[in-house]
């Protein structure tokens, strides 16, 4: 587990006002992670409960998904956004009672949105921020319908996003709210450029 840390994790113990620790601090060494989807039905109760469960099975850290994956619902969309990080916090709450560390699982570069193939009314990131994609060497933005992966499902958009666009702010903030809710960590997951040929990086 800790392997897997060391490896992903963008650790932000800093931001807590740390600025001298090593970037990854002692506990990122020895984590012991539970996997947690937070979804739109996930009850606040169980919010409450599930900590316990992780310590008397020896976990000492969750990772925390916002659904499935980065949708854009749950990161983009303000009100969405806005829910996500009250749930969290009240999920860290609960977390620090029982001494274990929150990670938030956030794929870097792509943002998806279920059910938005067939429906043009749907919000996305392509439509609100068509400038905040990728483009390939044709000057195409990078953003697909169609695709069936193990995260992607035919009827979602998945768009890549440049990471030199605004994104880069909205996400920096995302983090710092989540970080004022008591989170520890961020696992930085599918930071990858799919205009750029490899042999070119």
């Amino acid at each position: 587990m800790s392997m897997r840390v060391l490896g992903l994790a963008v650790l932000l113990s800093f931001a807590h006002g740390a600025a001298a620790e090593p970037l990854f601090p002692e506990w990122a060494h020895r984590a012991r992670l539970a996997d947690f989807v937070l979804e739109p039905s996930s009850p606040d109760e169980e919010l409450d409960q599930v900590p316990e469960e992780w310590a008397e099975h020896g976990f000492t850290a969750v990772l925390v998904h916002f659904d499935a994956e980065n949708f854009h619902d749950s990161l983009i969309d303000e009100r969405g956004f806005a829910e996500y990080a009250r749930r969290l916090g009240r999920l860290d709450d609960a977390c620090r009672k029982h001494g274990l560390r929150t990670v938030w699982y956030l794929n870097g570069a792509e943002v998806m949105t279920p059910k938005a193939a067939n429906d043009p009314r749907r919000a996305t990131l392509a439509r609100s921020h068509p400038d905040w994609l990728q483009v390939d060497e044709l000057g195409k933005p990078i953003v697909f319908t169609g695709l069936d992966y193990d995260w992607v499902t035919p009827d979602m958009e998945d768009a890549w996003i440049c990471p030199r666009s605004p994104y880069r702010d909205l996400l920096a903030s995302r983090i710092r709210t989540l970080v004022e809710r008591g989170l520890d960590a961020v696992w930085v997951d599918a930071v990858f450029l799919p205009g750029v040929r490899p042999h070119e990086i």
